[in-house]
Formats: C-alpha cells, structure tokens, sequence
C-alpha cells in the first residue's frame, strides 16, 4: 500500500500537472504527439515552424488551384481576342508602312496602359508589321536582337520619343519592332 503524500507534495504535483496542461494548450494541435520513453521531444519553436510551413504550403495550394480555374475558364476568350487582335492589325496593315504601324499600336496602348491594352496593342503591331510595306530606313537603326545592351538603350529612346518612357508595353511594342525587323533583315538577305 502506497503511503499517502503529505499536502505541501499534493499541492506541488498539482502545480507540475497544470503547468504541464497549460504547454500542451499552446502547442500546435496537428504536432501533439506522444513521446516513447527514450525520445527527445519536439521544441515548441520547430513545432510552430513546422505549422507555418504547412499553412503556407496550404495556402499556395489554394492559390494555385483557384489561379488554374480561373485561367482555364478564361483561356478561349484569350485567345478568341488575341487572335482578333491579330487579324485586325494585319487588314490594317495592308494600307500602312511600318512606320505608321508603330505609331497606332502606340496610339493603342495610351489609351489604357493596362496589361491587357499592352498585349492587344503588340498583338495587333504583330499583324500590322506582317502584311505592311516596308519603310524606307525603317530597320536601320534596329539592333539585332542578341546585342542586349543596344536593344535596352534603343527601346528606351525609342519609348521617350513617343512620350512612354519606362513603360513595359511601350518596350513590348518595340521587342515586336525588332523581331520584325530581324525577319525583315534575314528574308531580304541573299
């Protein structure tokens, strides 16, 4: 038979246990698990990391799959409009020049300035620049596109002077610019 305790025990044992309750309140719940005898327990600091990890990768598995629903119920209108686009800059482009094509799709993309107006403008210069005539001087002072320092200075200058400076549609019209200007270059070389 055991012998009992005396109170100064007893109220030590019941300090222990309710101090020892109160950690296990502030553990995580998913990490509560049973220590064998033997094992050393987790910290509480890697259990709280080891929680934050799983959130977060929680977290950017529910944004990807709504990122995926939302691009795979919009991707046909994409592509219905950007083939629009396309096909609306090359029937403009049989009655302009390169020039002039450059300086609508410009005139496009000030419009709005968005995204969207951006990557409808370069759409339409692509189709434009396909089916125009080409311009007397047009090309020449396009780098090629592996000098990538030339192209950055090119394109900023070429954006200041419409009035687009630091501007990524403007860049993305002129990148369009030069990409024709390659295939222009190589066609008409013997």
């Amino acid at each position: 038979m055991a012998r009992p305790k005396c109170a100064a025990c007893r109220r030590a044992d019941a300090g222990i246990h309710r101090a020892v309750s109160f950690r296990l309140f502030l553990v995580p719940p998913v990490f509560v698990l049973s220590v064998r005898p033997g094992e050393i327990p987790m910290r509480r600091s890697m259990k709280w990391l080891l929680s934050g990890c799983l959130l977060v990768l929680l977290f950017g598995a529910g944004v990807s799959v709504l990122t995926w629903r939302f691009v795979s119920s919009n991707k046909d209108a994409w592509l219905s409009r950007g083939t629009e686009a396309v096909a609306e800059g090359e029937r403009a482009g049989r009655d302009l020049d390169d020039r002039v094509c450059v300086d609508a799709s410009i005139a496009r993309l000030k419009e709005d300035g968005s995204f969207g107006t951006g990557l409808g403008a370069r759409l339409w210069l692509s189709g434009c620049l396909r089916a125009s005539r080409r311009a007397d001087g047009f090309c020449d002072k396009v780098p090629p596109p592996g000098e990538i320092v030339k192209t950055i200075e090119w394109s900023a200058s070429a954006c200041l002077r419409h009035g687009r400076g630091n501007d990524s549609g403007c860049n993305g019209l002129m990148q369009e610019t030069q990409k024709h200007c390659a295939e222009a270059d190589v066609a008409s070389s013997p």
